[in-house]
C-alpha cells in the first residue's frame, strides 16, 4: 500500500544543507516500499538551518507531490 511511517531528520546548525530524495548524490536517501518510493523525486527537497535565526528551513526543489511539514 502507499502507507508512510514519517522520519524525523536531524539538520545540522553548522550551515549544511542536506538533500533529500531517492538520489545516489542526496545526503538523506529515503527508503520505503516501491509504491510509496513513486511519489519521491529523484531530488524532492533541500533542508537547513538559517544561520542568522537559528530557524529550520525546507525548499522544494520541483518535485512532483511537494513537501509536507508536520502533515502541512
Amino acid at each position: 500500500s502507499g502507507d508512510f511511517t514519517p522520519a524525523k531528520i536531524t539538520v545540522p546548525d553548522s550551515g549544511e544543507v542536506l538533500c533529500v530524495g531517492r538520489h545516489d548524490s542526496c545526503s538523506v536517501q529515503l527508503e520505503a516500499s516501491l509504491e510509496v518510493l513513486k511519489s519521491i523525486s529523484r531530488k524532492h527537497a533541500k533542508l537547513w538551518v538559517e544561520s542568522t535565526t537559528g530557524r529550520p528551513c525546507v525548499c522544494d526543489l520541483g518535485s512532483t507531490n511537494g513537501v509536507f511539514v508536520n502533515g502541512e
